[in-house]
């Protein structure tokens, strides 16, 4: 029904008419508040039908999320075995190398100079030792004919057997030169991609100094940093599921492959190693990865997703009084949720019925029906 006021048109008009509309606004307002309340005690009592589930206990997983990284089964760490200044570095960081391609030099003038000498100290052993030999075959001859004393014989055999063992220690000492100068130049041992360096050129170096880091072609692991409190014989005999980062639906089946023996005093963690199964070619080195690995197993109650709802921004679910049919609102505690379902640690008891479709119809003691 409307109501047509009637205002007589004096001085006092505008003013009762802005009480008037004040007080209109007032009870706007104490209507669309008592629309936000429970509804009253007559209106409780008409039941709304919702679903349920009584809760009860399930064996589940728990599991943990890792991130790692792609890294090849072996690789080697490469360094000179002789020091120098470096003269050239010929590869870098991610360059594919070959078996024996050469990755850098130092400088080599002096293990140079040294092999020239030795050449030389081998061509004039050589050449005593020819004519040592030909020394020999004429002093036979004149002793067959009785032209010379045994003596004389005698000391051309020794003279032939000091030139040949001079000829052996020439060719040992032009064998180590030229090692030596062999080793001015550092060399992949096998097929594989540079990973990391630590040379400059014109960097002077030690014997031994890591220079290089070359993984090899062929298998690829996963490696995690992992809490310790993780590695159980359930994680240790699982299939892992390893997934690329930045593309999760690039994966790759992985096993357990290595365990680091120590923990990481920095970070606390133990470095695992899983072995993947022919990794799809985007899963370069050093590519970001992901999995999920199981570590226990654990008893706790396993709700459907549709039953959480929240209390002050805190997860919640509607639980059925057993002789009232009334609900009200449980905070719970979550181990982990998905699209799927809800894994309860605290909050809910095993043999409660629990509102799993039809929460947002219901509010604090709402009588709810549902079939059981």
């Amino acid at each position: 029904m409307v109501t047509h006021l009637l205002v007589k048109p004096t001085s006092q008009a505008p003013r009762r008419a802005a009480r008037l509309a004040a007080t209109l606004v007032v009870l706007a307002a104490a209507v669309g508040l008592s629309a936000c309340q429970a509804p009253p005690e007559a209106e409780k009592r008409g039941a709304i039908m919702v679903e349920t589930i009584v809760a009860s206990k399930a064996d589940y997983s728990t599991e943990t999320a890792l991130t790692g990284e792609v890294q090849a089964e072996f690789s080697a760490d490469l360094a000179f075995q002789i020091g120098g200044q470096v003269a050239e570095r010929l590869v870098d960081v991610g360059d594919h190398v070959s078996a024996g391609q050469v990755l850098a030099r130092v400088g080599s003038a002096e293990q140079t100079a040294d092999r020239d000498a030795a050449q030389a100290q081998l061509l004039a052993a050589q050449s005593q030792f020819k004519q040592s030999t030909a020394d020999l075959e004429r002093q036979k001859s004149l002793l067959s004919q009785g032209l010379v004393a045994r003596s004389a014989y005698d000391r051309a055999v020794e003279i032939l057997a000091t030139s040949s063992s001079a000829v052996d220690s020439a060719q040992a000492a032009l064998d180590g030169a030229e090692e030596a100068l062999g080793h001015t130049e550092l060399r992949a041992f096998a097929d594989g991609t540079v990973t990391a360096l630590k040379v400059e050129p014109s960097q002077v170096v030690q014997p031994g100094q890591y220079a290089f880091t070359v993984a090899n072609d062929g298998a690829r692991e996963a490696v995690f940093d992992v809490d310790e409190g993780v590695l159980t014989e359930r994680f240790a005999a699982q299939t892992f599921a390893v997934r690329l980062f930045e593309r999760p639906e690039i994966t790759a089946a992985a096993v357990l492959n290595e365990i680091a023996p120590t923990i990481d005093k920095a970070t606390g963690s133990v470095k695992v190693k899983l072995k993947m199964a022919s990794p799809p070619s985007e899963m370069t080195l050093g590519s970001v990865v992901a999995t999920t690995a199981q570590y226990q197993v654990t008893s706790a109650i396993v709700l459907p997703a549709s039953a959480l709802t929240s209390s002050d921004g805190k997860p919640a679910v509607w639980v059925v009084a057993p002789d009232t049919s009334a609900v009200s609102l449980r905070l719970v505690t979550l181990d982990r949720f998905d699209a799927q379902s809800l894994v309860i640690t605290g909050g809910v008891e095993p043999g409660e019925r629990i509102v799993t479709a039809g929460a947002s119809l219901v509010y604090p003691q709402q009588i709810v029906a549902f079939k059981e």
